[in-house]
C-alpha cells in the first residue's frame, strides 16, 4: 500500500484547494493507497466534506512544530506527499527530505503581496531562497 501525505493551507469551504482534497479522498483506491491530510493553517468549523476514511490532522504553528511534525512523519513512513502551500512549502519540503519522503510533489502557491516591488528586502530575498530550496528538493513541481 502507498502511503501519501497531503500538506495544505486551509481546511475552509470557501477554499479551492480543500474541495480538491475533498474530491481525491473520496476518489483514491483505499486498497491501493492510504493519504492522510494535514491541516497547516485553521479549520473551519463549518466545514461538511465527507473525507472518507482520510485522517486529518489539525497542525498547529507554533515555534518548534516542526519537531512534533518532523517525528510524526518519519514515523508514518510515507512514500509520498504533496504539499499545496504557499512559499513555506520549502521549509517542508527540508523535513520531509530528513524524514526520507521519496516522492515529493510541490505546488507553492504564490502571493502577489509578498512578492510585491513594494515588499522589503528581506522577505523578497527569503522568497528567492524558498524557490531555490523548492527546485532542488522536490522531485515534481
Amino acid at each position: 500500500m502507498t502511503k501519501i501525505a497531503i500538506f495544505i493551507n486551509n481546511l475552509a469551504i470557501s477554499d479551492g484547494v480543500s474541495r480538491w482534497a475533498q474530491q481525491l479522498c473520496n476518489k483514491y483506491e483505499r486498497g491501493k493507497y492510504s493519504i492522510d491530510l494535514y491541516v497547516l493553517g485553521e479549520v473551519d468549523k463549518n466545514v461538511d466534506f465527507d473525507f472518507g476514511n482520510v485522517k486529518i490532522f489539525p497542525v498547529r504553528r507554533s515555534g518548534k512544530f516542526f519537531i512534533p511534525l518532523a517525528a510524526d512523519i518519519k514515523k508514518s513512513k510515507y512514500d509520498v506527499a504533496h504539499i499545496n502551500t504557499h512559499y513555506f512549502s520549502a521549509i517542508l519540503l527540508i523535513v520531509l527530505v530528513f524524514c526520507g519522503v521519496s516522492k515529493r510533489i510541490v505546488h507553492s502557491r504564490g502571493e502577489t503581496l509578498i512578492e510585491d516591488r513594494g515588499s522589503n528586502f528581506l522577505r523578497r530575498y527569503l522568497i528567492s531562497i524558498f524557490r531555490l530550496i523548492i527546485l532542488i528538493f522536490s522531485t515534481d513541481k
